[in-house]
């Protein structure tokens, strides 16, 4: 199974740089200052999904700047782990 990693631009703030370390396979800071870093980050498949799950542990300031069609990652990840953790309280699967 050959999975291609994908480079992706973010932003994310200096207290969750740990997170692109966790999620990316690499990354290359592009601008560092004292509240935020800029990286382009390789993700491994399923990008939108890993990028997703980045983007929601680096927090809400944390933002996609390159390819712009996954800017809306971390939304998505939100919303379909709202939808997951729904169902399973409303069918009862819940310890």
């Amino acid at each position: 199974a050959n999975r291609a990693a994908r480079s992706v631009g973010l932003v994310v703030p200096q207290s969750a740089r740990w997170v692109v370390e966790r999620y990316a396979e690499s990354w290359t800071v592009r601008d560092d200052d004292e509240s935020d870093v800029g990286l382009d980050a390789d993700l491994l498949p399923p990008v939108a999904q890993r990028l997703g799950l980045l983007l929601l542990c680096a927090g809400p300031d944390a933002f996609v700047t390159t390819p712009t069609e996954l800017a809306g990652a971390g939304q998505d990840m939100a919303a379909l782990l709202l939808a997951h953790h729904q169902r399973t309280v409303q069918s009862g699967d819940v310890d």
